[in-house]
């Protein structure tokens, strides 16, 4: 619903966002219109769209994201790759493919598997170490709404020494993974 598009456009980057849902591109128009461009800034493209049919030209981009997609999109093993080659398609040469995924860590190494069996190599691994604070919020979902409890949830020390703390079970005290996967030149 715009979350990252809106830090994107904050970072002063031009941006194109997709997505399959027409209600996720309505909610991120409104929250990209309460965003106040830099001088030489594009205004932000939102439209509905596909990761397996991605509305660009051959070698237009130099970054693609797929946040939460792949798995989130419950998109077939063909359709994954489908959709790898459609990034691999719109990248310019040594341009690269993010993605992150939200999953149990033991899903992790089949999620590598489907990457590594795309067109685009693998140049970084992230676990989030984000585990400890997706527990937290739960634990405290019927509560959030209290302003103390509201403020725990948005501190980012908390949120630093939780991850701190989950880095400690290594890719078990992550439910996100981050990959970086590059074109070769």
């Amino acid at each position: 619903f715009g979350q990252l598009s809106e830090v994107l456009v904050r970072a002063g980057l031009n941006i194109t966002a997709i997505d399959i849902s027409a209600t996720a591109v309505e909610k991120t128009k409104q929250v990209l219109s309460q965003v106040a461009l830099s001088k030489n800034q594009q205004m932000p493209t939102v439209i509905v769209g596909s990761g397996t049919e991605i509305p660009a030209a051959d070698g237009s981009l130099q970054v693609v994201i797929f946040s939460d997609g792949l798995c989130g999109w419950e998109l077939s093993h063909e359709q994954k790759l489908k959709a790898l080659s459609e990034a691999n398609r719109v990248l310019a040469p040594g341009g690269h493919l993010v993605t992150t995924e939200y999953l149990p860590p033991s899903h992790f190494n089949s999620y590598l598997s489907v990457l590594k069996e795309g067109p685009l190599s693998i140049q970084q691994v992230s676990y989030l170490n984000d585990r400890l604070w997706f527990q937290l919020n739960t634990n405290l979902r019927h509560i959030r709404h209290l302003g103390p409890v509201k403020s725990l949830l948005k501190s980012i020390p908390t949120a630093k020494v939780l991850a701190a703390i989950s880095s400690l079970f290594g890719y078990r005290g992550s439910k996100h993974i981050g990959v970086v996967l590059k074109k070769s030149v």
